[in-house]
């Protein structure tokens, strides 16, 4: 077993000497694509080596086998971290008590929506030592978007797919049991896309278009989205949950960054207009999921408001025990402590001064993270108001289900790190 243990080991290494892994800036959808030639020596490994004692999953049989990730940073665990192990350096100190691979000081969405439903909480796909796949895989990247211009280096949701269809294939062909997903779980796994903002995003500072000239590219962002989800369901998935896009407007990353009036913005501090183009967008993506679901025969495609809970909890902080609506807890900058050159975690020099942008001491007491991401509490605030089922459309009655379990009990059959 060592011996097997090992050989997988070095094969990973060699793999990574030799330029297979992709360390490369920016790459095409094919090269992106290809990424599963490495998933290969990894399904090789865990079938032989890493299937002991040590990385046993949970006895107890959960509600869904297994759980699939899609979507940006909102929802990555690992992807982009694994392709640039230097950009996610301030993170995790709130509930993993070391680096994460994760936008927040804690857990994600997608993390919650794992402990809550008793699943281990989701390898990265791209990760290869360490990686547990039995219940389920993460696909989501930062960076990523709907539609295929993704920025900062990374690829798009119909990648994403590619990279699902490709590890499906493999799992079902090495027929690992116990270490991979078997045909029920893909079948009966509940699957969760979380995509939408940098499409709006890039519009606003890579394209530099106002947010009116934006406008007229929304309805493209849920068209991408419905297409990706047509195609889960080609591929066997019956049940998926499609996540809106969280209240941009009332971000750092938006209100320092965009000139924005006084009366432009609403009690709550947010601004009107941005959060005027996602509104749009969640209702176009709200009614195509509905849309679908009349048309596909036997689905259960969810569309899940995460604004309305996020924007609540914002307009009404101090009664969810937040001090700090708008206001980012990790960053540098005078009114909302965010400055994109000196993102969380970094130190620039900007004028002729060294800039730090640290963590403050009390990320429980702010919603936003750094600028553009949440911190763990909030996430938590979140996913305890979407667990009352009224913001599933349609009706996902999942307490009937499934036996949610404690949020606030941790979960150590995870991967991170």
């Amino acid at each position: 077993m060592a011996g097997a243990w090992w050989s997988w080991i070095a094969a990973a290494v060699i793999a990574v000497a030799l330029g297979a892994f992709p360390y490369t800036y920016y790459y095409s959808r094919d090269d992106v694509a290809a990424f599963p030639s490495i998933q290969q020596i990894l399904l090789a490994g865990i079938g032989v080596g890493y299937g002991g004692s040590n990385n046993k999953t949970e006895p107890l049989r959960p509600c869904f086998p297994a759980l699939f990730g899609f979507g940006s940073s909102m929802a990555d665990t690992g992807n982009y971290a694994t392709i640039y192990p230097s950009r996610t350096r301030a993170s995790g100190q709130s509930y993993f008590a070391k680096p994460s691979n994760r936008f927040s000081d804690g857990r994600l969405l997608i993390d919650f929506w794992a402990q809550a439903l008793n699943v281990p909480l989701l390898s990265p796909y791209l990760r290869v030592i360490g990686a547990d796949f039995a219940r389920g895989v993460n696909f989501a990247c930062t960076g990523s978007t709907a539609r295929q211009d993704s920025i900062w280096g990374s690829y798009p949701l119909s990648v994403q797919l590619d990279q699902f269809k490709a590890f499906k294939q493999a799992s079902l062909d090495a027929g690992l049991q116990g270490s991979l997903p078997s045909k029920e779980a893909f079948e009966k796994g509940l699957y969760i896309i979380a995509i939408g903002g940098n499409d709006l995003i890039q519009e606003y500072f890579h394209k530099n278009l106002t947010v009116e000239a934006a406008q007229q590219y929304v309805p493209e962002v849920s068209q991408a989205i419905v297409r990706v989800v047509e195609e889960l369901y080609k591929e066997g998935a019956r049940t998926i949950l499609v996540e809106d896009v969280y209240p941009q407007g009332c971000t750092p990353n938006i209100l320092s960054q965009a000139a924005i009036l006084n009366e432009n913005l609403d009690a709550a501090g947010c601004s009107k207009p941005y959060n005027d183009n996602v509104k749009l967008h969640n209702k176009l993506l709200k009614e195509a999921i509905l849309n679908l679901n009349t048309k596909l025969k036997d689905p259960s495609i969810i569309f899940v408001d995460t604004y309305s809970v996020r924007y609540e909890i914002i307009a009404n902080a101090s009664l969810y025990g937040f001090t700090e609506p708008i206001k980012a807890c990790c960053g540098a900058g005078e009114r909302y402590n965010f400055d994109m050159k000196s993102f969380c975690g970094w130190s620039k020099l900007i004028d002729g001064k060294v800039v730090s942008a640290n963590s403050c001491s009390n990320p429980k007491q702010h919603v936003n993270w750094d600028g553009i991401h949440f911190t763990d509490e909030f996430n938590y605030q979140t996913m305890k108001q979407i667990l009352t089922e009224a913001y599933f459309h349609p009706n996902f009655p999942i307490s009937q289900i499934c036996d949610i379990k404690d949020l606030h009990v941790a979960n150590f059959s995870f991967w991170v790190g």
